[in-house]
């Protein structure tokens, strides 16, 4: 009898937290960014199997590129100030006039650094062949002119997300995926690769108009330079470690782009590397909002190390089961894309490990940027992706498509290994926050 009482109070405890649980990421916005990213996500799998139907594998290769690249070329126009905005917007909860100057210092020193790099890239691009598929290298010398507009609308979803603002950048990011959707689809069906160019300008313009005209952020005139020194010195390291975390992501598409020389290729192994990043669709939802808590409990570190405890054991269960389901479909869902991509499949089964890894180390890079230590991102982000540039180069023209899958993988396991150590070592055992 006592046994069954114990057993029931048990049960009702387990139920009682995982209701906490759920309500505290309710009140963060969680729920509400997780689920638009997850929808976001299945919107942008629905449109890359209708583009591939449409324009087939060895146009989807020149796209990859052309994304690839722009992800590498948004790091400079950036210059590391995303993550400051969040971090120091974040920090002055409360104070809107403070808040006001980080915005206006981030924008316009951010205007001026991308509007310089898309100079730099535009001039690059047509004088060079920096980038092997000459494709891709004429539609990217158009895209970039535009970057200076994306920069300017992630510096104000920064903005948003310090100011905790989740359900507005949810609804913003559905709208803008869903309606992209629709266009995409008309423009490409009726005029091909240059429809997507058309399509893709368009949406940067009207998606930069929304967040500047439309969330109600103000924008003064000037540099507040106290804050600007202190973006950079976050920044600094910030751009430094997003910059390796992204040749991480992106090398292997270049990389085989480059070495194989094949866009069909290219194109079934980005097929392969989109569908495994989908996979971080709601928990990345979830880490986002945790940049924000970590940063205002900066200074409560047995708070924060219980929690990480926490996040780490839900967040390896939630992305163990959501990488079973994924190998289990994955039979049935790339032919969606056409009986070329059916070549995806073994490639895409191994990037799941990578999957897996990934959601670690995001956790444990978050709290890093959170607590102002982006010079230890930097240091274990470069290590890995030396490692995964070395690995692509010795295993894709021996193995292909796998080597990279498999360079991908070995690279992601040393990186969770080196920021998991850093983390409990500097910050958790040393109390080295900034």
């Amino acid at each position: 009898m006592i046994n069954v009482i114990a057993e029931k109070a048990k049960a009702k405890a387990s139920f009682s937290m995982l209701v906490n649980d759920f309500g505290r990421i309710w009140r963060a916005g969680a729920v509400h960014l997780g689920a638009s990213r997850w929808l976001v996500q299945a919107v942008g799998i629905i449109q890359r199997i209708v583009l591939a139907r449409i324009l087939g594998a060895e146009n989807i290769g020149h796209i990859a590129v052309v994304r690839s690249s722009m992800e590498l070329i948004k790091l400079p126009a950036g210059a590391g100030i995303f993550t400051p905005t969040n971090k120091l917007t974040a920090e002055e909860s409360g104070n809107i006039a403070r808040q006001t100057k980080i915005l206006a210092t981030g924008f316009w020193f951010v205007l001026c650094t991308s509007s310089f790099v898309a100079i730099i890239a535009f001039i690059a691009l047509r004088t060079t062949s920096i980038i092997a598929d000459s494709v891709a290298r004429d539609f990217l010398s158009v895209v970039v002119l535009f970057l200076p507009l994306t920069a300017l609308s992630q510096i104000i979803v920064s903005f948003l997300a310090g100011q905790q603002k989740m359900r507005l950048i949810a609804k913003i990011g559905v709208f803008l995926s869903v309606a992209g959707f629709v266009t995409i689809i008309f423009f490409c069906y009726f005029w091909g690769l240059p429809g997507w160019l058309a399509n893709t300008i368009v949406w940067v313009i009207i998606g930069f108009c929304i967040y500047f005209f439309f969330t109600g952020i103000q924008i003064q005139l000037g540099l507040d330079t106290r804050i600007l020194g202190r973006m950079l010195r976050i920044g600094l390291f910030a751009f430094l470690g997003q910059s390796v975390g992204t040749i991480l992501l992106q090398f292997d598409t270049l990389c085989i782009s480059g070495i194989m020389k094949d866009a069909e290729a290219t194109g079934v192994y980005n097929t392969a590397a989109m569908a495994s990043q989908q996979l971080m669709a709601v928990i990345g939802g979830i880490l986002y909002t945790v940049f924000p808590y970590v940063a205002k409990n900066h200074d409560n570190l047995p708070k924060l190390r219980q929690r990480y405890k926490e996040l780490s054991v839900k967040l390896f269960l939630l992305s163990c089961a959501a990488g079973v389901c994924a190998c289990l479909v994955a039979p049935w869902f790339f032919p969606l894309f056409g009986p070329k991509f059916v070549a995806s499949i073994d490639p895409f089964r191994v990037l799941i490990i990578a999957f897996l890894c990934r959601v670690q180390y995001v956790l444990a890079n978050t709290y890093l940027d959170a607590l102002g230590r982006t010079d230890i991102t930097f240091a274990s982000g470069l290590l890995a992706t030396i490692c995964n540039i070395v690995l692509n180069i010795l295993f894709i023209p021996e193995w292909g498509i796998i080597g990279a899958a498999w360079a991908t993988v070995i690279s992601l396991i040393f990186s969770m290994i080196i920021r998991e150590t850093a983390l409990h070592y500097f910050i958790f055992h040393k109390g080295a926050v900034r």
